[in-house]
């Protein structure tokens, strides 16, 4: 089930950087459509991410999670109540500064840089405790040996 849900997802993610408008179109759809289920969104996003072998749907991935973190952002600033679970606030948190720090294409981590600020400001906009994590890497990240942590 879950590999379905991966590959569905990584076939949408293609269709988005369709020239077909067509094609584009159904998938912006199916975007659309999986927006109901956040978790769900989320988790497969990362998934796509952290694992896919193409660069530009690991790109395109990036670039979608921090799209949806600010809708989220700005749907709670709404009192719509559309939420993400504790866990894929954790899966989040914690894949998104593995993906920095194993990520081996400059631009992919700079964008994954990009959902760690709006996760951040997501997170610790309503609890300035809520990612402790987040500031030791950071500083942990100044240190380090791994040279493009350092950016």
């Amino acid at each position: 089930m879950v590999d379905v849900a991966l590959q569905q997802m990584e076939a949408m993610l293609r269709a988005l950087m369709s020239t077909d408008n067509a094609v584009r179109n159904q998938a912006e759809e199916a975007l659309a459509q999986a927006r109901q289920a956040p978790d769900s969104l989320f988790s497969a996003l990362i998934a796509m991410l952290r694992s896919n072998q193409d660069e530009q749907v690991r790109s395109l991935a990036a670039v979608l999670l921090r799209k949806e973190i600010i809708r989220l952002l700005a749907q709670s600033a709404d009192a719509q109540g559309v939420t993400v679970s504790t866990q894929v606030k954790a899966l989040l948190k914690s894949e998104l500064l593995a993906c920095i720090e194993q990520e081996p294409q400059r631009s992919i981590r700079k964008k994954a840089s990009d959902v760690v600020g709006q996760l951040a400001i997501n997170i610790m906009s309503n609890d300035p405790s809520g990612w402790p994590e987040l500031f030791p890497w950071m500083l942990e990240g100044t240190r380090s040996t791994n040279v493009p942590l350092h950016e």
